[in-house]
């Protein structure tokens, strides 16, 4: 399952829209099931100049972030997203070590977050001091 969520952008999307619409006490259950992808993510990238497992990574942050309405958005899953962007955001950009596919990602997509996901991030950002989070916060267009 967890790599059929990583590699199926249709299942992905179905499975999200399922859990938006569930109990709060089915999503948390789901927060185990996010670590173990966000973990096969990373194993996918150990080899070197293997970057495509931190875009699946942030693919799958920036959609669970996009499901939600904020007001319905249960809090440990979000705690959780945020935490999994401030981990992957070192490796999002176009500097030697990262990655450039995950860029392009980041530029294309966190346009479709809401200005209440975008804003509450900013403040579990600076809460927790989540440095990443910060600054791919700072670069999506006003």
């Amino acid at each position: 399952m967890v790599e059929k969520f990583i590699d199926d952008e249709k299942f992905r999307a179905e499975t999200l829209t399922i859990l938006s619409e569930s109990s709060i006490h089915l999503v948390s259950g789901f927060v185990t099931f996010m670590d173990k992808c966000i973990d096969e993510t990373y194993r996918r990238s150990a080899p070197s100049g293997a970057f495509h497992g931190y875009d699946q990574n942030l693919t799958i942050i920036l959609e669970i972030l996009a499901a939600f309405p904020i007001g319905s958005f249960p809090p440990a899953l979000f705690q959780k997203a945020a935490y999994s962007l401030e981990r992957v955001g070192y490796y999002v950009g176009e500097a030697h070590g990262q990655s450039w596919a995950a860029r392009k990602t980041w530029d294309t997509r966190a346009r479709d977050l809401s200005p209440e996901i975008i804003k509450e991030l900013r403040n579990v950002a600076l809460q927790y001091g989540y440095v990443y989070v910060k600054q791919l916060i700072k670069s999506i267009p006003a």
